[in-house]
């Protein structure tokens, strides 16, 4: 199969951003895969193999930081057997996001969730170190609640799924969303009449 034509350098003007004093973005990588361009996008070969990389970015808000995604974790390993034969990946791991954090001294109290942009292995692997809110859209919340690509996302966030009044069972509806944001809280759905604080980047 034909590599794909590069695009053409962007020639238009960026978007205006007013980011506020301090706002920093740093990259953490946290291994690399192959596999089969099929399994990667729409219209894709199974003969054609194809390399990425599972990288988490922490933005750094003077409002509080997030993760969005998390990469790699700890148990990958056993991430990886969790899924169907045909689609487990030859992959290599870095340091996890959790380890690069506390290699770096980051003060965890800062850290006020994770956005997964979906609910794919190599996106959440991650979440199985970080004892924090994950915020993901209703619909993938839901898709990643039954399909066999969510096995992965459901055994990294059960262990800490949780109502407001500290039960332990699964909630039967999706918290308040805010633009494309679900307020999960870590699996987390509000007691009646509770609004879920909005974080600055649903806001």
């Amino acid at each position: 199969m034909s590599p794909l034509p590069a695009p053409p350098p962007w020639a238009g003007p960026l978007p205006e951003a007013t980011p506020p004093p301090g706002l920093t973005v740093y990259q953490l990588p946290t291994g690399t895969y192959e596999t089969r361009a099929a399994f990667a996008v729409r219209g894709g070969s199974f003969r054609d193999k194809r390399h990425f990389a599972a990288t988490a970015i922490l933005v750094a808000h003077p409002k509080g930081d997030l993760l969005i995604d998390a990469g790699f974790g700890a148990g990958v390993a056993a991430h990886v057997a969790m899924l169907p034969r045909f689609m487990r990946a030859p992959y290599r791991t870095m340091e996890t996001v959790s380890g690069q954090l506390d290699a770096a001294g980051y003060d965890r109290s800062r850290l006020l969730g994770v956005l997964v942009t979906h609910s794919h292995w190599d996106h959440v692997s991650g979440l199985d170190e970080l004892q924090v809110p994950i915020w993901i859209n209703a619909g993938e919340r839901e898709y990643a609640a039954e399909d066999v690509d969510g096995k992965v996302f459901r055994s990294v966030s059960e262990d800490t799924r949780s109502t407001s009044t500290g039960s332990t069972a699964r909630p039967t509806s999706a918290s308040r969303p805010v633009t494309t944001c679900t307020a999960t809280g870590r699996w987390s759905s509000p007691s009646p009449g509770v609004t879920p604080p909005v974080p600055w980047w649903c806001s």
